[in-house]
């Protein structure tokens, strides 16, 4: 959690969306700077699979009619009354072996950032760009930190983009998080 402006607590993010842009892949909707999907890992974001409760039991019937010709809740309770124990019962295990999942996005309950040094993102408006000097991941034991540079882009006599240095700073992951999102943190508004 983040305090706002007005010293409200904040949640730090939202579940993100991503959208496509110009044609260059997905972006993050919405927010002030163009977050790509490939940055989902630093964002903690990640996939799961998870057992479909809608579509395995209707599989499991299926297998269960195939081997045995009744429904597996029929199955489980045949068994029940010829005390015989589920997991020992090489029939319903087999039947219980098939399951359908599927592949879910999701963030981390208590998210931890981790964006790179290396890592270069420009706005939305393509104005300035921050590129991460320095960088360590949030963990468990306490929160990480980004070191980055901000620039500005300035048109030269050619009337090419050309990037000038504005500054450099130092903040939590979380904050420089917010930074790409909202365009402003404890250390810098654009």
């Amino acid at each position: 959690m983040i305090k706002d402006d007005d010293g409200s607590i904040k949640p730090l993010l939202t579940w993100i969306q991503f959208e496509a842009h110009s044609n260059q892949g997905l972006y993050a909707k919405g927010w002030f700077f163009l977050v790509h999907e490939a940055f989902k890992s630093a964002l903690d974001i990640f996939h799961v699979e998870r057992i479909n409760k809608e579509k395995t039991p209707l599989l499991r019937d299926s297998i269960s009619f195939t081997l045995a010709g009744i429904p597996h809740q029929k199955l489980k309770e045949k068994l029940k009354s010829e005390n015989i124990q589920l997991k020992n019962s090489d029939l319903h295990n087999k039947i219980m072996d098939h399951k359908i999942k599927d592949l879910v996005e999701t963030q981390g309950a208590q998210m931890k950032f981790s964006f790179k040094k290396g890592d270069s993102l420009e706005t939305r408006c393509g104005n300035w760009c921050v590129q991460v000097d320095q960088a360590r991941d949030d963990s468990e034991e306490k929160m990480g930190n980004v070191g980055f540079s901000i620039y500005e882009k300035q048109v030269a006599t050619d009337f090419q983009g050309v990037w000038k240095k504005l500054d450099w700073f130092n903040t939590s992951q979380a904050e420089f998080v917010r930074l790409l999102e909202t365009g402003s943190c404890e250390k810098i508004r654009l």
